[in-house]
């Protein structure tokens, strides 16, 4: 009875969050410039700011130019970025930027079929975040997502900036031809048996359950950059464009190189060692960390690497590239005397080309990691997968809740962050058994 119970109850969850899921029309409120509406495979922006004349880019695409304040076509994608110039006479004053998310393209989910776990991990990766991005502020919206308190938190740039219970959310605080990430993130509990299990797991009673926090969670990301009502800031996709141009590159010697960049993740333990998880197979009691806190976009300070190399044509190409840094043990935690114990191959670092055709890169790598000591040990699991054109870059992934790992995008002009996630406490290793916690993610620019 207690088991027909337990399963009624999930059943209801997952139906409830289901049906609050968004399925076609929702409209942007909190800002005066622009009334996004969408409806049968079409979205119609209708800009609020008076003008004499008004420009519409798609990407970097001039799709209207004319009086009329109201544009109207079908979406084509399942994100479609668009920036409006609004003018006085012959003058541009105030050009608006946005990203608008097809609704219909959203996959459905059938709950019936998925865990918990899964059925988060799904949503996540299946949701974008929109925005109306103006000089002086930025304007997000996000459908309703699975969380257990119902309170989303925001990020800026890494920073936390609010917490709300609402599904948008606007900042203020920003400056005119600025770059920012901005995240919301879910949090969903580990109930109690699985806590339990991990309890077990641990076989000496070194695991206080209250230690054991909440993991499934999940972050949608989206970089933007706040317009500075230019033509530059009107008609070129600023973030895009130093993929696709080497017009930002000062090195001469790269000047007739086709553009390029490569995406790189990496797995990395911040202290200088970890109690060893499985210890009572071994003699070691500890494992040697990479004593580092900070996300670098060059180092060789890391458990695991994939480094994956793009460009969109002369020719359209992907490459990989995978590396495994050695395991040492310790004695003790301030691992003084580390000792070399083996190197894990590479062979669980799997790349898998999707598309490489022109303007067009699509890509995915999955990675199983185990620790070269004992087969009975878990591995570092993670898997993600990147869509890459000219006008747009759209990732998602999971992995597990240790250790930290980080992804950045680099090209000859800089680096972007694309996925961070640091470990703060050692307990969090225990999130290296299948089935005890992972992070979802997604992000756009």
């Amino acid at each position: 009875m207690k088991q027909i119970k337990k399963f009624c109850t999930l059943a209801i969850f997952f139906v409830a969050l289901f049906l609050l899921l968004p399925i076609s029309v929702f409209g942007f409120d909190g800002n005066d410039d622009v009334k996004i509406t969408k409806g049968n495979g079409e979205v119609t922006l209708e800009v609020l700011e008076t003008g004499d004349k008004y420009e519409i880019f798609k990407d970097e695409e001039l799709v209207y130019e004319g009086k009329e304040n109201v544009f109207k076509e079908t979406m084509d994608y399942d994100i479609q970025k668009y920036r409006i110039g609004v003018y006085s006479g012959k003058e541009l004053i105030k050009v608006i930027s946005m990203k608008v998310t097809n609704d219909e393209e959203t996959k459905s989910i059938n709950v019936e079929k998925k865990s918990k776990e899964e059925f988060i991990k799904e949503t996540i990766q299946n949701t974008k975040l929109e925005a109306v991005i103006g000089d002086s502020y930025v304007s997000l919206k996000w459908p309703e997502l699975p969380d257990e308190d119902k309170k989303y938190i925001l990020y800026r740039d890494g920073e936390k900036i609010a917490e709300t219970k609402e599904l948008s959310f606007i900042d203020e605080t920003v400056e005119p031809g600025t770059i920012y990430k901005y995240t919301v993130r879910v949090d969903n509990v580990l109930s109690d048996n699985a806590k339990r299990e991990i309890m077990k797991m641990s076989n000496d009673g070194s695991i206080d359950l209250n230690d054991i926090e909440q993991t499934y969670s999940g972050t949608i990301s989206t970089l933007v950059i706040t317009p500075d009502n230019t033509k530059e800031s009107l008609e070129k996709d600023q973030i895009m464009s130093p993929l696709v141009e080497n017009d930002n590159n000062s090195n001469e010697a790269l000047a007739n190189v086709p553009p390029f960049f490569d995406m790189v993740y990496r797995t990395f333990i911040p202290f200088k060692s970890v109690k060893n998880p499985v210890n009572w197979f071994s003699k070691h009691k500890y494992l040697k960390g990479d004593d580092r806190t900070q996300y670098l976009p060059y180092t060789d300070r890391y458990r695991t690497e994939s480094v994956v190399y793009g460009q969109f044509d002369f020719p359209p190409a992907l490459a990989h590239t995978p590396d495994v840094s050695g395991t040492y043990a310790c004695n003790a935690s301030s691992c003084a005397s580390p000792i070399y114990i083996d190197t894990a191959s590479t062979s669980g670092i799997q790349f898998n080309i999707i598309n490489a055709s022109k303007n067009n890169l699509h890509w995915q790598v999955r990675h199983s990691v185990g620790i070269p000591i004992n087969s009975l040990y878990p591995n570092i699991d993670y898997n993600y997968v990147v869509k890459a054109t000219p006008s747009s870059l759209h990732a998602f992934g999971s992995h597990d809740g240790a250790p930290s790992q980080e992804m950045w995008l680099r090209h000859p002009a800089g680096e972007i962050r694309i996925h961070e996630y640091m470990v703060t406490k050692e307990i969090d290793f225990w999130k290296l058994f299948p089935g005890i916690g992972y992070e979802s993610w997604t992000y756009d620019m």
